[in-house]
């Protein structure tokens, strides 16, 4: 499992936790998943989205065997 960091036009900054490659710099992608608080201390949060594995297209094979 690794991760990547999606920043928004706000400057936020959202970390996806997931098993596919790291997307490209700059590339537009759509995940989904889950959201979850990773840690809260005072007005201080992290906030981490594991992604779910987007199901394969019908009549394509798995690449993982």
């Amino acid at each position: 499992m690794g991760y990547f960091e999606l920043f928004g036009d706000d400057a936020s900054v959202l970390t996806v936790l997931s098993n596919r490659g790291m997307p490209m710099q700059g590339k537009r992608i759509s995940v989904r998943g889950t959201l979850h608080q990773a840690y809260a201390l005072g007005s201080d949060q992290m906030l981490v989205f594991v992604e779910t594995p987007m199901p394969n297209p019908v009549g394509k094979e798995s690449q993982h065997r």
